[in-house]
């Protein structure tokens, strides 16, 4: 859990998740109005996921021995027969990312949270 600074935005590391069968990879996220809100059991005001490139999943995927089964699921799926981003593609959920396996990731997605539009920036995806 984050708060936001002046600008809204965030920055967290995380590690790159593996693609699970007739999902298409992706994080989920939910935004708060406040701290408290978030800590005191009050429903968020924004849920979503946030899709991750597929030039970026097949690359780590790649190394099978991290994560089996990933490419094959990854085989299975697009982002028009998954059930949350086929209605527009992840056109509004898609994550810029560059980096490489060895030297990590860095993506960036701008989500629109009420009147303001908060950032989510997250540094370093690890491979491994």
């Amino acid at each position: 859990m984050q708060v936001g600074d002046a600008n809204g935005e965030v920055t967290f590391t995380t590690i790159l998740p593996g693609c699970y069968p007739s999902r298409w990879p992706l994080i989920h996220f939910e935004i708060y109005d406040s701290l408290d809100q978030a800590t005191s059991g009050h429903n968020a005001a924004r849920i979503s996921q946030l899709a991750l490139p597929e030039d970026l999943c097949r690359q780590v995927y790649a190394q099978t021995s991290l994560f089996p089964g990933s490419a094959q699921n990854l085989n299975g799926v697009s982002l028009a027969t998954d059930n949350v981003f086929r209605d527009d593609g992840a056109a509004h959920q898609m994550a810029t990312v560059s980096g490489s396996n060895a030297d990590g990731y860095v993506g960036f997605l701008e989500v629109g949270a009420g009147l303001l539009a908060e950032a989510i920036s997250m540094d370093g995806f690890e491979a491994a």
